[in-house]
This record gives structure tokens, sequence and C-alpha cells, in this order.
């Protein structure tokens, strides 16, 4: 299940974005991950904005107000509470745009493991270098707008590498076979995998008539590959060399199965200058693509049963979460 704190992440699919700098503001919004009056104050000036941008006969969309209906809300709330500490630590912002008929969502996050000294070192500023929307283009436009004469920030769209989505897959594997009981491995497998589903993009060099390829491998197919204990010592070996044994494993049986030479991962970062790209890699829980898109799955994690269970698989999305985070903080 997600963390606690963290279930407004999860069952929506985001557009993810990139701050590079820290939010800055007055004294109206000191402490703004935790001040709940700073937080009521930036979400009125947020649907006064809204509010106000119509009014003035800017350029909308019609239709889109049509199915929506008018604006009913703005609310902006901290999340990700530490629940072993006592004092409040939200690790982002999340904001909701409510109409008559539809319900938007942003959230900016920062590092789940960043310790509290240093994050905020000013009260009147915080780094939050991720940014997930979830509304159309042009709700999306002016939230950006505001957010940007608000805090004082740009943004942009946060792009994963092929390398990247082979490390965050390979690291959701390997936590979920961390297990040295098989039935664990198996349930969890199962349970939270299902298929994982691997889409490739060609340039025109590689294969002139063929643009997109779909690779899938069940849970069944992982675990039987992945299975033996001497495996396990080697997943542990890799992890502790920051090798990737599970992905490597999968790529190299695809190989042999399709005959193809399919990227392998390469820390260095060098697939953006291949032939054949990873476009997207989803199973039940997650689904991200090259393109900035992300979805977590709830239902998955929550119906997993037994305590080390649910540690893994909780552990396995935060993890996702943040080597997100952690992309953006770099620089993508």
């Amino acid at each position: 299940m997600a963390s606690e704190g963290f279930s407004c992440l999860f069952d929506t699919s985001w557009t993810l974005y990139r701050v590079p700098t820290s939010l800055r503001y007055d004294d109206k919004y000191r402490d703004l991950l935790t001040n709940k009056s700073g937080q009521d104050f930036l979400a009125r000036n947020l649907k006064k904005f809204l509010t106000d941008g119509r009014q003035k006969h800017e350029i909308f969309d019609d239709s889109e107000s049509d199915r929506n209906g008018g604006l009913q809300s703005v609310t902006v709330a901290g999340f990700g509470d530490k629940a072993d500490t006592h004092e409040s630590s939200n690790q982002g912002l999340l904001i909701k745009v409510a109409y008559e008929r539809a319900l938007y969502k942003a959230a900016f996050c920062r590092r789940i493991a960043e310790p509290e000294e240093g994050q905020q070192n000013e009260r009147r500023s915080v780094f939050l270098p991720l940014l997930l929307l979830r509304m159309p283009s042009n709700l999306a436009k002016r939230l950006l707008e505001f957010l940007s004469d608000t805090f004082q920030i740009n943004h942009e769209l946060l792009h994963f590498s092929t390398s990247f989505l082979y490390r965050i897959l390979d690291n959701y594997l390997s936590t979920l076979c961390a297990s040295s009981n098989q039935q664990i491995r198996d349930d969890l497998f199962a349970t939270m995998i299902k298929d994982v589903k691997l889409s490739y993009t060609f340039s025109p060099p590689a294969a002139p008539q063929l643009k997109t390829m779909d690779m899938s491998m069940s849970a069944n197919s992982i675990t039987d590959l992945l299975g033996d204990h001497s495996f396990q010592e080697q997943i542990l070996r890799q992890q502790q060399s920051k090798g990737r044994a599970v992905i490597e494993t999968i790529i190299g049986y695809l190989d042999r199965q399709t005959g193809l030479q399919l990227p392998h991962v390469d820390e260095g970062g060098q697939h953006d200058k291949e032939m054949i790209k990873l476009s997207k890699a989803r199973c039940a829980a997650f689904v991200v693509s090259a393109e900035g898109k992300l979805k977590l799955i709830s239902k998955m994690a929550e119906s997993v049963v037994g305590e080390e269970c649910i540690h893994l698989a909780e552990k396995a999305n935060m993890e996702l979460i943040e080597a997100v985070v952690g992309l953006a903080l770099e620089g993508g």
C-alpha cells in the first residue's frame, strides 16, 4: 500500500515536470509545507487568479467549460508527513482544483529520504524539484503561470531515458524478490506484477518498416528465471555494486527469444544514441513512459497480505517515487 500521506499520488495519470530552483515566498507563505494558513492563502489566491482570468475573457476552451461546469473550490495541503516523527515534516504540497463535474490535481514533491535540516534552510523558501500535473493543457498553462509568478520558479518537462526506465523497473523487481521465501516472492509477483510489458521504439535505420514493438513476460516466467537461490545471491551482489541483475536477465531472455539486439543496461546513459529505445515500462502496479508520464496503482499493493509482503510492496512503491524525485533533482 502507499505510505501514509502519499496516497494522493496514487491512481492518477501524472505528467511530470522538473523545477530546478527553490520556491521563494514572502511572510504570508512562511513554512509553506506545514503552514495551514499559508496554504489556505495560496488556495484563495489561485482561485481568484483562475476566476479573474475567465472574467477578463482570456482564451479558454468553451467545450471544456461546458463539460466541467463552474469552478467550485481550490484547496492546498501538505502531504507525506512521516509517521515516525513527532514534528510535522511534510514531503510535498497537493493542489486540488474542483469544478462542478471534474477534479484536477497538481503536486510538488521533495526527496522523501532527505533530512529536514537543509531542505528548508530558509523559512521563506523550499526546494520541491518534482511537479506532477493532472489537468487539461489550458488549465495547466494557467496554473504554471500562477506558480511562476508567485514563487519565481521555472519548469521543464521531465523525460526518462532508456537507462532510467530500466533502472526503476529493476529496482522495483529486485525489491519484490528480496525475500528469502520463494512463496512470498511468487505471491508478490503474482499480485504486484502479473506481467511486465516493455514498449520499444525504432529509428528508421534500425527497422524502416517497424516503428514500435511491445514485449510481455508473465510474472510466472520472470519468477522462473529468477527463482533459484544462487540468483538471489547474484541480485545481492549486483545491488551492492549498483548492477542490474534482474533487468539484464529479462532483456537477455527477450534477446534470445526475438533475435533482436535490444538496448541493455548502461549506467553511462548512452541509450539516447541508440536506434532502439525503451518508451514505456508497465506492470500491474505502475506505468511509466519516456515522455514523463507516471501512474501508480494502489489496489495492487493494498491486496497483498502478510507483514513481509506489505513491507516489500510499500518499499518498492516509495523507492520508485524517490527515484523520480531524485532524477528531477539531478536535472533529468
